[in-house]
């Protein structure tokens, strides 16, 4: 947790505590810290996600940020920067973004129907706006669905790839990730608008009932659970309502011309079913 010799410091961050059990199940090491006066982002906390500090990586990372940056997307959390610290025997470096105290979904379990669904609208417009941008979120599941009092929900800043360890892979992702991979994901296609609305739809599944479309899921080996997901329908919970398992249904049609056209449209449709509309 410290670069350089200064305890507790990662460049001029102040490290306050380990986020990674809370946001990750493990993927990579998530701190809260406090900022240094320089960025101007106010007395608060913001969240380092440490990533590999090869300077090639480094150097992906950055222009990843600079695309986000210029999305100008307002239900996406901000990126802040990305930095090294090469005061310490071993180099960090780290991508910074703001930090959301409320938590994401998957800190709320049995969160009120409706206040769930304007998350999910929210996250849903971020996903849209990155889209128009150009740009795949590729990472949407509960934990990076956040809570905002402004837009009822935001979606959680797209990492870039050098944000998790080197050699991760799908089975070792955190809980709740393999679910809302698209299967094709699994297969090694590229994430795509489409597999950003079929993961809107499984989050939604999950926000909802607290279950998982593939309940085997949750008691299987890492690499059982792969092929589960890969070759097992996605099953519905029956305790969904007609309206909710109808959009979730649409979000998950293999065929991804079958699914909502856009994003914004799976926003609509949720803030219809919250009454927000």
């Amino acid at each position: 947790m410290t670069g350089g010799g200064a305890a507790n410091r990662i460049g001029d961050y102040e490290v306050v505590r380990s986020l990674t059990d809370r946001l990750t199940g493990g993927r990579a090491s998530v701190l809260a810290a406090r900022p240094p006066a320089r960025l101007g982002v106010g007395p608060g906390e913001v969240v380092l996600h440490l990533i590999d500090a090869d300077p090639e990586r480094l150097a992906a990372a950055a222009e990843h940020f600079r695309a986000v940056a210029a999305a100008h997307a307002d239900h996406v959390v901000g990126l802040v920067e990305v930095g090294r610290d090469d005061s310490g025997p071993t180099p960090v470096a780290y991508c910074t973004v703001e930090y959301q105290p409320s938590g994401s979904l998957a800190d709320n379990a049995g969160l009120e129907t409706a206040a769930a669904l304007r998350a999910l609208a929210g996250a849903a417009r971020g996903a849209h706006e990155l889209h128009q941008a150009g740009l795949v979120h590729g990472d949407i599941r509960p934990a990076t669905v956040l809570l905002s009092g402004g837009h009822g929900g935001v979606l959680a800043a797209p990492l870039p790839p050098s944000a998790s360890p080197p050699g991760q892979t799908a089975t070792a992702d955190p809980p709740g990730r393999l679910e809302t991979l698209e299967p094709g994901l699994l297969m090694g296609d590229a994430p795509c608008r489409a597999s950003d609305v079929w993961a809107l739809g499984a989050t939604a599944h999950r926000a909802l009932t607290g279950r998982s479309l593939h309940p085997s899921l949750e008691t299987d080996d890492p690499l059982t659970a792969a092929q589960r997901a890969l070759f097992e329908p996605p099953v519905l919970d029956p305790g969904l309502t007609a309206g909710h398992a109808a959009l979730i249904a649409r979000c998950l049609r293999p065929d991804p011309a079958d699914r909502p056209e856009s994003a914004a449209a799976v926003a609509d449709a949720f803030e219809d079913l919250a009454g927000a509309r």
